[in-house]
């Protein structure tokens, strides 16, 4: 057992809790306060109209998952971000500081891409009155991501456990068909990854490395090319 968990499991309960609450104030909403967004709510898809067996609730993530696993020098100025079922936009507006060519956040739920337009809005009003030189644009997207054309650029792709079974397996074979038409490297950062086994068994998914962000883990898979038959 952990210090840390020992030091809980001698807490008295009450002061257990209070624990609980500053750590998730500590890393959710004071960096939302430091960005001037709101991207801590969990949302029941149940409550929006779009309740489905296969997709998951909207929660946002740490926000040192991705830098959990990618590092800044792994990215390009001409690489292309995609998150699949961004939410408020919590992990683009975090990718945007990679200097990623562009950032494109796509979801199905209009309340929750009109919230992302806002973050987004509201923390490049605070890039510009810093004059940081962050420029990168962030592209939002309200669809399914079953009508969605992945651009050939892209170039990373995020997920947060968005799909399972039978909708996981047709988004990774969009994926896996959008690389085979465009043959390019593509990462694939995948937290809290419930699905994994589907894309290990594609044979197409090389692991290259594994970290923990709050309370869920982080995995970076390569989509290696397509082995083509030699006749």
């Amino acid at each position: 057992m952990s210090l840390r968990l020992m030091v809980l499991d001698r807490t008295p309960p009450g002061i257990r809790r209070q624990l609980v609450v500053a750590r998730h104030q500590l890393v959710n909403q004071l960096p939302d306060a430091w960005h001037g967004v709101h991207t801590s709510r969990h949302v029941e898809l149940s409550s929006l109209g779009l309740d489905h067996p296969e997709r998951a609730k909207y929660e946002p993530g740490s926000w040192r998952t991705i830098p959990s696993v990618l590092r800044q020098r792994d990215v390009g100025e001409h690489d292309v971000f995609l998150d699949l079922g961004c939410g408020a936009g919590r992990q683009l507006i975090v990718a945007a500081k990679y200097g990623f060519q562009r950032v494109i956040g796509i979801d199905l739920a209009p309340e929750l891409i009109a919230l992302a337009r806002e973050n987004v809005s509201n923390v490049k009003s605070r890039w510009i009155l810093g004059s940081s030189r962050r420029t990168t644009p962030i592209d939002l997207v309200c669809s399914d991501v079953l009508d969605y054309d992945i651009p050939p650029t892209v170039s990373v792709v995020f997920m947060f456990n968005p799909f399972r079974g039978a909708l996981f397996s047709a988004v990774l074979t969009k994926l896996l068909h959008s690389v085979d038409e465009y043959p390019r490297r593509l990462r694939i950062i995948y937290s809290n990854p419930h699905e994994a086994s589907r894309l290990i068994a594609t044979g197409r998914a090389d692991h290259v490395r594994s970290a923990t962000a709050g309370r869920f883990d982080v995995r970076l898979y390569e989509i290696v090319e397509k082995e083509t038959s030699v006749s």
